[in-house]
């Protein structure tokens, strides 16, 4: 039922975090998925974006981000 896209199984990268050297790349999963916890803390919900219709405004070019997000946000609480 869930896939992980190749950037989290080549590079741990749970979020698409990018440095200015490109996509980032973590040791194990465990790191990757802080990593973008903690980016996540700092960076969205510090600043009040705290739902996927607030985070897409600052995280996505693509203005219907958040529908996909809510999407399997509901799959998961459905598991």
């Amino acid at each position: 039922k869930w896939t992980c896209s190749a950037l989290v199984r080549n590079n741990n990268n749970v979020g698409g975090m990018r440095s200015s050297k490109g996509y980032m790349k973590f040791a194990t999963l465990e790191l990757g998925i802080e990593a973008f916890i903690n980016n996540l803390a700092k960076n969205y919900y510090a600043k009040g974006l705290n739902t996927p219709e607030l985070i897409n405004k600052k995280y996505a070019t693509n203005k219907e981000w958040y529908k996909s997000i809510n999407y399997y946000i509901n799959l998961i609480k459905a598991s």
